[in-house]
């Protein structure tokens, strides 16, 4: 799985639940 979108989407969730606590 080589998708921009997934890693963009994974590296969105890392930042979410670092910001979430």
């Amino acid at each position: 799985m080589s998708d921009p979108f997934s890693r963009l989407a994974a590296r969105m969730d890392a930042i979410t639940v670092r910001k979430m606590g």
